[in-house]
Formats: structure tokens, C-alpha cells, sequence
């Protein structure tokens, strides 16, 4: 179980991610990150097993809109020793042409801790599936 310091610094390494990803910044991103940190995005492409791949996924979210801002809700974060795992209610919003579309998904990072800093090593975002109806474990099917 982490302390209590850890965990809010995990905590806060989180919003630092979204701060610099909010500012469209891919090197101070990636300044967050481990060398041997991976990510899967929403979209069906979106597979990064590095941080060069990830650059290259950052630069094109970045290009394709004129504004963004990625918010985090609920932070729960939990771990052992240096490894830490969180969960958030994750909220992009892309603006192009002065149109806002608010992404309202999930997010899941570990971090790995290297001496009294904490890298981020793996970040899942997530969209609920929009077929799925509340109460439902699956799609309906027709």
C-alpha cells in the first residue's frame, strides 16, 4: 500500500499530464514519461508501445485541433512499493473552428517510481461504448 505522500504525488504527476497535454506541449508530456512507457488511445490506430510512437500520436491530436483541455474527476490511485496504478474519470475537449466537443472517457496510468520521481509507464483512455445501455454488460445486438 502506498502512503499517503506518494499517493498524492502520483495524483498530482497525473494532473501534470493533463495540464501539459491541455497546453499541447508533446515534450512536456513525454518529460513525464519512462522510457519504456506505452498507451492506448480510443481510436481503433491509436497503439503506442514507446514514447517516439506516442510523440507521433501527441503531435497529430495536437494538429487536429485548435484548442484542448484534458480534465481528470474521481482520482484513485493505489499501489505497492515504487509501482502505482490510478483510475479517473477523464474529460478531453478538442476545439476546432469555435467548436468544443467535450470526450467524457476513462483513464488508467501506472507510474513507476525512480528515486523521489514518479514516471508514468503506461495510460489508457477509454470511451464508453455509446450502443451500450446503462445497466447492460454488452451491446445490444440486432
Amino acid at each position: 500500500m502506498l502512503d499517503e505522500k506518494s499517493n498524492e504525488t502520483v495524483k498530482e504527476r497525473l494532473k501534470e499530464y493533463g495540464a501539459a497535454y491541455s497546453r499541447r506541449d508533446p515534450d512536456a508530456v513525454l518529460a513525464l514519461t519512462a522510457p519504456e512507457f506505452m498507451a492506448f488511445g480510443s481510436g481503433s490506430d491509436e497503439v503506442c508501445t514507446d514514447p517516439e510512437e506516442y510523440r507521433l500520436g501527441l503531435e497529430r491530436d495536437f494538429i487536429q485541433c485548435d484548442a484542448l483541455s484534458m480534465e481528470f474527476e474521481d482520482i484513485r490511485v493505489a499501489g505497492t512499493g515504487d509501482v502505482a496504478w490510478t483510475a479517473a474519470r477523464c474529460t478531453i475537449t478538442p476545439t476546432f473552428e469555435g467548436k468544443s466537443e467535450p470526450l467524457e472517457g476513462r483513464m488508467t496510468a501506472v507510474f513507476r517510481r525512480e528515486g523521489e520521481t514518479w514516471l508514468c509507464t503506461l495510460t489508457h483512455f477509454s470511451l464508453p461504448c455509446a450502443e451500450q445501455e446503462e445497466g447492460e454488460s454488452f451491446p445490444a445486438t440486432d
